[in-house]
């Protein structure tokens, strides 16, 4: 696959989060209701949607370029992993959140692409280290230098943040890479 198209499906998946933004702000409907409501039969549509909806122009902005950059490394470096990667991700850290999120904290409801971020940052940083090429090593390191610090975000410190999508989504990257893991890099 070329530079260009890895560049236009990454694009696709991004393109998407700002014009739902968009929609947000200029439709008289209040998107974040279709979050992921933990355990309500109406909050399993967030599981897809909520990687979509964000809160406000910090929160879209924050979760954009990691967002990118990583995506783009994932089609860059994983091409024929990256589409199940990226959607395992999603699916397994948004019901993992439907599940066991809020079980001791009350209702809430989780928004945002954090989770499938954490997930690639994990993805990366774990396969990188299963494939033992030296160049998968080396993706894993620079993974872990820019964005490794953002794991502290798995714990549950600050209010309206979901730790829970990010500890899942962190979770579900893991596994991904685990599920992969005698699969060799195969892009040129």
């Amino acid at each position: 696959m070329s530079l260009s198209r890895k560049l236009y499906i990454t694009s696709f998946l991004i393109i998407p989060i700002w014009i739902v933004f968009g929609l947000d702000l200029l439709l008289p409907i209040d998107f974040l209701q279709f979050g992921i409501k933990p355990r309500e039969i109406e909050g399993l549509q967030g599981i897809l949607f909520s990687p979509f909806l964000h809160a406000n122009l910090t929160h879209i902005i924050s979760n954009s370029i990691p967002l990118f950059v990583l995506t783009l490394t994932l089609f860059l470096f994983y091409e024929k992993q990256a589409i199940a990667v990226w959607v395992g991700i999603m699916l397994m850290g948004g019901s993992l959140v439907w599940i066991f999120a809020g079980l001791f904290s009350g209702p809430s409801v989780h928004v945002g692409a954090s989770g499938v971020i954490y997930g690639l940052v994990a993805f990366l940083i774990v396969f990188g280290i299963y494939q033992k090429s030296f160049q998968s090593i080396l993706i894993s390191i620079i993974v872990l230098i820019a964005y490794g610090s953002i794991m502290f975000g798995v714990l549950p410190n600050r209010p309206q943040i979901s730790w829970q999508g990010h500890l899942y989504g962190a979770l579900s990257g893991i596994y991904m890479a685990y599920f992969f893991r005698g699969k060799k890099r195969v892009s040129k």
